[in-house]
């Protein structure tokens, strides 16, 4: 029997990795949370797929992003302890080089567990604004 509530909390040190990742603008630290074949679904942007994509995109979205921290929502895991998701209100400090501000928004993961590890198949996200 699968303990889902210690695969819950897998999960969120999972994410608790990824966060501390992209605070570092660490592009590569970043993707080994992501599965190979992951989507990155972001409003204006066409739906990426894969490590070559999201390596592209996090390049340019780290170099921007001054501080970074999530409240999660909710995190769910399948009674067959191979499937979850979390769902999680994003704050960030987006920074130029002449200013900085704030803006928040809230986003879906979709994980999946393969080989004894849960990566990231599908990030949704979509600012408050």
């Amino acid at each position: 029997m699968i303990d889902v509530e210690a695969e819950r909390v897998k999960i969120k040190e999972h994410l608790k990795g990824l966060l501390a990742a992209e605070n570092r603008n660490d592009v590569e630290g970043a993707l080994q949370f992501y599965g190979r074949g992951s989507y990155f679904i972001a409003p204006g942007m066409e739906l990426k797929k894969g490590h070559d994509a999201l390596r592209a995109i996090l390049k340019g979205v780290l170099e921007t992003i001054a501080a970074n921290r999530h409240e999660y929502v909710d995190v769910q895991v399948s009674e067959s302890g191979d499937l979850g998701y979390a769902i999680a209100h994003y704050h960030l400090t987006i920074k130029d080089s002449d200013f900085e501000f704030p803006t928040s928004g809230k986003f879906l993961s979709v994980l999946r567990k393969k080989q004894g590890e849960w990566k990231i198949m599908a990030l949704c996200f979509n600012g408050d604004e």
